[in-house]
């Protein structure tokens, strides 16, 4: 009676064991299932916010091309209306929303359609804008397909007239905005410059574009370019005395060994 007492009293703790074991390894099983189900729950929610993004800078897109192609729609039917009725002032309003709003090639088609059926003096004005563009891009070509100046010599920091300068006046601002820019180039020279140096229009056509729109005095730079610059923006300033100062803009679009600086006082 005592043994079996003794042998019953010795299989329960093992069974309380086992059981313990069983109920640990379950629930490890169960929360790495839990786990995995919330993991993978989680991702499929990023992937649904991403999906979402995408599908929303679709629509973005969609309705971006969907405004353009309205205004280009509009822009267009300005353009006939206009030269059907030949009238001269609806073909001046046409011409600068052509010019200001559209891009190419539907800008240059319009405008060569204004050029060749327009009223006499909207074609002479639409001519005069498209030599003006004419000269700018021959500009911009040299400036793409130049040399890079040489680096410097080891031991000697850059300076200035290392490297090639335009200085643009803007087509609006006149003869005022042109006689300082020549001056700025003047002086340059006179300081010893020795690189490329250029006095350059800036059509208002051009100047009414994304990545332009100048106003005020400005010296375009790259970064790294800071110490260039602020000599540029010394002499500019010198030539203009009180009449206002440069101020430095970072440009997005690369030109090694190149700045430029804009003399585009607004005008009253």
């Amino acid at each position: 009676m005592g043994d079996e007492t003794s042998a019953g009293s010795g299989w329960l703790p093992r069974v309380n064991l086992v059981v313990t074991i069983a109920l640990t390894v379950v629930a490890g099983l169960t929360k790495y299932a839990a786990d995995r189900a919330e993991a993978r729950i989680q991702g499929l929610e990023e992937l649904l916010k991403k999906q979402e993004l995408l599908l929303k800078d679709a629509q973005d897109k969609r309705a971006e091309r969907e405004s353009v192609q309205k205004v280009q729609l509009e822009v267009y039917e300005r353009v006939v209306t206009s030269l059907e009725k030949k009238q001269p002032e609806l073909q001046r309003v046409a011409s600068v929303l052509v010019t200001n709003v559209l891009d190419e090639p539907l800008r240059g088609g319009l405008l060569q359609a204004l050029e060749v059926a327009g009223a006499p003096e909207v074609r002479s004005e639409v001519r005069r804008t498209l030599v003006g563009e004419s000269r700018f891009r021959e500009d911009e070509a040299v400036l793409a397909h130049a040399d890079p100046a040489p680096p410097a010599p080891q031991g000697r920091s850059f300076s200035w007239e290392d490297i090639d300068y335009d200085v643009f006046w803007c087509e609006r601002s006149g003869d005022p905005a042109h006689r300082i820019a020549e001056a700025i180039v003047a002086k340059m020279r006179d300081e010893g410059a020795k690189g490329r140096l250029r006095v350059r229009l800036l059509p208002d056509s051009i100047n009414a574009r994304p990545g332009y729109q100048h106003a005020g005095y400005v010296v375009r730079l790259n970064a790294g370019e800071e110490k260039q610059a602020a000599e540029l923006k010394r002499v500019g300033d010198a030539v203009l005395g009180k009449a206002g100062e440069f101020r430095a803009s970072y440009s997005a679009q690369p030109t090694p060994w190149y700045l430029s600086a804009f003399v585009c006082p607004i005008t009253p």
